[in-house]
């Protein structure tokens, strides 16, 4: 793709034309149609919209500020900065990835609002040894659909959105810009570069039902208290401020047990130092649920526990379990720094919907080994989480998962597959497995290129499961549709899918429908799929599975071995043709191609034609793209 250098008067010209854009999305956002939620206007809110108040105790992070307001409004209401942070190896302290990520943070601002609400968010960049504002030259929310437009003034980044969204903000193309970390060919790592402080802003919906402390069933728990480990309340309430669940150093048994028939609330002016596992073995409901964080930055890994954890021991580790759950919810917490897989929910497989478990609206940072981010069971839903993990995403199971967002640095794919096999036939036999609408930010290495660097992909070598009727699970019910990958500089390829010998089963049909990633693998690898010799890949549906821009359409753009056969390739003729925009700025769309006349959410408006496999920008500043033959 060969790109004309922009002329002198490219930076007038983009402000002008970004200004002209922020005035036609301030006039849409005023618009009579805008529907205004009528939520309670407690302090630090409007209609529509909703601030925590700050939390006592609690330092902001050093590094960005945040100022949020309806569209329109004069005043503006200020959330709080919360900050995660990887340790470096001068801390000393075990399975962190120090050596590629060490220092780097994550700055996150949790608040309410409602849908069809235009509201504009504005990020400060912080000088953290005097706390003066630093100006931002350039910035980039991802995933990009969830916002209606951005830019910067006066060195401030302002973003409209009107929906709830979880997104992050590259600056100054900290990640969009530079491929890090990695390990690059010459396998000389990229150690000591200077640390990247992200951000995200977390916009959740409203929580209908807020526990009130007036509530006889309610029981509040003030900073510094032990929680009670039961009682006739229903519903345990963390008050703001600062809370530490166990003595340091954390040690097995300091994990705090949640019961049956309860719930437990963390607010968004709370952090919680701990870490929840569930105790009964039998059924159990519970919800967790609020806008605060839980944090197990003070648990050490288990590998470093005195002595070590091994097994099933590992898992006392992790920030949040619920096994044997029917009808469990987790909603809207923050939980950080999870030294093993940050939430397990397992829920026995039952048709009667009154049993199903959800996790929504749920965000996930870790920094350490074995730092897996959201998994649940067959019973169980995972919904619009934020997943930003140093180890697998998700292992897929469950009766759904959509509208999440992906983020990798330094291990772990994104939508880990090898647990497909394992589920009970009998469970699919009326339905399918939707993982869909699915958005990947980031899919970074730190690890030596290998070709099974992927996103969505593993080795399924777990056993296959096999139904009462004596029917085998071979795959066919999981569907991946809608997932757009969207890293400028990915180290992770799309796609990669192999079995494991001795199953003697082969998988079949497994679809992946609308499928896109923006950029190759910068490593070169192609997408792959592999079988065994006892166990095939066949039948796989390819349907609009877009690479760099170029169709996956046959088995030669694919790296398969010879145990792999009957695949299916559909619409040969992509629905959209999509032009990359190395200027950060979004993506740029042909016009007939936009579905309905209605215009994507992460383009940029531009006029332009197309001649000769070419495409004329009708802006100087923007220059021309070369098709290519494809």
């Amino acid at each position: 793709m060969g790109i004309r250098e922009p002329s002198p008067t490219t930076p007038s010209m983009r402000e002008y034309f970004y200004a002209s854009l922020f005035a036609l999305s301030m006039l849409l956002a005023l618009s009579p149609d805008a529907v205004l939620a009528q939520d309670p206007a407690p302090a630090g809110s409007a209609p529509g919209l909703s601030v925590y108040p700050h939390v006592p105790g609690l330092a902001q992070s050093p590094h960005y500020r945040f100022r949020v307001r309806k569209v329109g409004d004069p005043g503006w209401l200020s959330p709080f900065a919360f900050v995660t942070r990887c340790a470096t190896r001068d801390e000393g302290k075990g399975a962190y990835y120090s050596g590629a990520i060490g220092g780097w943070t994550h700055t996150y601002c949790n608040f309410e609002m409602a849908n069809n609400v235009p509201v504009e968010v504005e990020i400060t960049r912080l000088n953290p040894a005097t706390a003066e504002p630093v100006d931002i030259r350039t910035a980039v929310p991802h995933p990009r659909r969830k916002v209606r437009s951005w830019r910067i003034e006066n060195g401030r980044v302002y973003v409209i959105f009107e929906n709830p969204a979880l997104f992050a903000v590259d600056i100054d193309g900290q990640l969009d810009d530079m491929p890090l970390p990695r390990n690059p060919p010459d396998g000389k790592s990229f150690t000591g570069q200077n640390a990247i402080h992200t951000v995200s802003v977390f916009a959740n919906p409203f929580i209908p039902d807020k526990p009130d402390l007036n509530d006889p069933t309610v029981r509040a728990v003030e900073p510094g208290e032990r929680p009670p480990a039961d009682g006739d309340w229903k519903t345990l309430y963390f008050k703001p401020g600062v809370h530490r669940l166990f003595t340091e150093p954390w040690k097995v048994g300091d994990q705090y047990c949640i019961l049956n028939g309860k719930n437990y609330y963390i607010p968004g002016d709370a952090l919680v130092h701990g870490n929840f596992s569930f105790r009964s073995d039998t059924a159990n409901t519970i919800r967790v649920f609020g806008h605060g964080t839980l944090t197990q930055e003070r648990i050490t890994h288990a590998l470093h526990q005195t002595p070590p954890l091994a097994g099933a021991q590992r898992g006392l580790t992790s920030a949040l379990k619920i096994g044997n759950a029917v009808g469990s919810r987790v909603e809207g917490v923050t939980l950080t720094d999870s030294p093993d897989h940050t939430l397990w929910m397992n829920g026995p497989f039952n048709p009667d919907p009154a049993t199903f478990n959800y996790v929504r609206w749920v965000k996930a940072i870790t920094w350490r080994a074995n730092g897996d981010g959201i998994t649940v069971g067959d019973n169980d839903f995972l919904e619009d989480c934020f997943i930003r993990t140093q180890d697998d995403g998700t292992y897929l199971k469950g009766r759904g998962v959509r509208r999440m967002v992906y983020w990798t640095d330094c291990n772990g794919k994104a939508l880990k597959i090898n647990m497909i096999t394992r589920m009970n036939p009998d469970y699919y036999a009326d339905q399918k497995l939707y993982v869909e609408d699915i958005d990947i930010i980031y899919g970074r290495s730190s690890w030596p290129p290998e070709t099974f660097h992927v996103v969505l992909g593993g080795n399924d070598d777990f056993p296959v499961k096999k139904g009462q009727d004596g029917n085998f699970n071979h795959g066919s019910y999981i569907v991946f549709r809608n997932i757009n990958y969207e890293d400028l500089l990915p180290l992770r390829k799309l796609i990669g899918y192999r079995t494991a010998g001795g199953r003697k089963k082969d998988l079949i049909g497994i679809r992946f429908e609308n499928i896109r990633a923006v950029a190759p693998s910068l490593y070169g690898f192609e997408n792959d799929f592999r079988g065994k010799e006892d166990a095939w890949l066949r039948d796989f549906v390819l349907d609009n599975v877009v690479v760099g821009g170029r169709q996956i359409r046959s088995t030669k753009d694919l790296e398969i071995n010879e145990f792999v056969k009957d695949m299916v390739f559909a619409n040969a003729d992509p629905a959209t043709t999509t032009f990359l925009n190395r200027t950060g700025y979004g993506k740029w769309y042909m016009r007939e191609d936009w579905s309905g006349s209605v215009e994507p959410a992460d383009h940029d408006l531009v006029q332009h034609r197309v001649h000769s496999r070419k495409m004329d920008i009708s802006y100087e500043a923007w220059g021309q793209i070369s098709l290519g033959s494809s």
